[in-house]
């Protein structure tokens, strides 16, 4: 049976051998976090940090940043630190003093729910790093204020990302009129009214010191309580008009030559062309968008890029630009590159106007002997060079009178090929550039 999601955007479904009859109206993580590797690279930030919440949606939008950071070039990960499910008091302080390990990457790239994100916040300005960190949050931020309420300061400056939204016209106006008399029909809207009002429909669901009162029926939504439209609407609408008439018609007019209908002229099908007729779909959604999926069933990328700004101590969002999908570039205001291990290409990011992924440079790169990468470098190339050496001197006297051994002398073709031996290894280690 094909399903068609409008909130699932785990990686692993993607996967077409595994999760064959599934589609989504929304993009993958991964489109997010090439979405976060072209922010950092039209930034031209190339020395980063990652934080992510254990679980599927964390560790997977990191390893997918990564991946893709690593495939484009330009961008160095100095830590990845994963916040644990249960995290233990101080485990967040823990992360910032990770996090402060090398002061050069003050860029962190997040991947956490929000509790997480608001306790990492918390314990940043605990540790008085205010102004230090530079956040690249995810679409678990995205315009969320919760996060950020009375630690303003610290999440200034933070870009988010979120799957690009718009409002539904008419839906509204639609909403806001329904009541009980007039929406009966939903099963749930009872219980909805009862939340959303403070209420009990019911005067014996009244408890004493509850402090709730009963529905009068005259309450209004939007006048009588805070209403505002869900930003995934269309993407729920998108997904049910996949299964409307839309894919029934294309389906039947494919397989009984225009005759199509719901009930009895119906001629059923089996689960594999209705997929492929849902696959070959592309309309205009309800927003106006185009509406499609990949041979994946993955639908394309769209995001808008927020920035948070602390405006007389009150958090306030702003949106810097249209869209990601759409590979247009991010007009937001470059800051100060911080030092990091790679030396600057010419053009490690786009211009106005020009679209992201085109091809740049590689950057040369240094080793840092100070760093546990420059560290681990210098150690592997001594130790393999002194395996390696040792490995022929025991050769060299296990058949050392082979009559195949070049030279006339023994100990003087000994000496010349382990003394060569030792300054190929030593004397590349040291003549290595590394960084001061």
């Amino acid at each position: 049976i094909p399903q068609v999601s409008y909130a699932s955007t785990a990686p692993e479904l993607s996967d077409n051998t595994r999760y064959d009859f599934f589609s989504r109206v929304v993009p993958p993580d991964t489109y997010q976090a090439q979405a976060m590797v072209d922010i950092v690279k039209a930034m031209r930030w190339n020395y980063v940090s990652t934080v992510a919440s254990e679980g599927n949606y964390g560790e997977s939008g990191v390893d997918a940043f990564i991946q893709k950071s690593r495939e484009d070039g330009g961008v160095c990960i100095s830590q990845s630190v994963k916040i644990p499910r249960e995290p233990k008091p101080g485990e967040f302080d823990k992360v910032i003093r990770r996090l402060r390990e090398n002061p050069n990457a003050r860029v962190v790239i997040i991947f956490a729910n929000e509790d997480d994100i608001r306790r990492l916040l918390q314990a940043a300005k605990k540790a008085n790093q205010t102004g230090h960190f530079i956040w690249v949050g995810s679409d678990s931020w995205g315009s969320k204020i919760s996060p950020v309420l009375h630690q303003e300061d610290m999440a200034e400056g933070a870009v988010t990302i979120l799957p690009k939204r718009q409002s539904i016209r008419g839906f509204d106006r639609f909403f806001i009129s329904r009541t009980l008399e007039n929406n009966r029909r939903n099963i749930w809207f009872a219980e909805f009214w009862e939340n959303n009002f403070a209420c009990k429909l019911s005067r014996h669901a009244l408890k004493k010191g509850s402090g709730l009162k009963k529905c009068t029926n005259q309450e209004r939504i939007g006048k009588d309580s805070n209403y505002e439209q869900e930003g995934r609407l269309r993407f729920v609408i998108d997904a049910v008009l996949f299964h409307g008439p839309r894919v029934a018609q294309h389906a039947q007019g494919a397989l009984s030559k225009g005759r199509w209908a719901f009930a009895p002229g119906w001629t059923p099908i089996n689960g594999t062309l209705l997929l492929k007729h849902i696959r070959l779909l592309n309309f205009a959604g309800i927003a106006g968008n185009p509406v499609l999926f990949n041979e994946n069933g993955d639908a394309p990328g769209r995001y808008e890029i927020y920035q948070y700004r602390d405006r007389n101590r009150t958090a306030a969002s702003e949106q810097c630009t249209g869209q990601v999908g759409g590979r247009q570039i991010p007009t937001i205001h470059p800051s100060p590159v911080p030092p990091c291990l790679f030396t600057p290409s010419r053009r490690t990011g786009g211009k106005e106007g020009e679209p992201f992924g085109l091809p740049v440079p590689s950057p040369s790169f240094k080793l840092d002997w100070r760093l546990p990468l420059g560290r681990q470098s210098l150690v592997s190339s001594l130790c393999l060079g002194s395996m390696a050496t040792l490995f022929v001197v025991v050769t060299f006297i296990r058949y050392n009178d082979h009559a195949h051994r070049p030279g006339d002398g023994p100990q003087i073709s000994a000496t010349f090929c382990w003394t060569g031996i030792f300054m190929c290894y030593y004397g590349t280690t040291f003549h290595h550039d590394f960084c001061p």
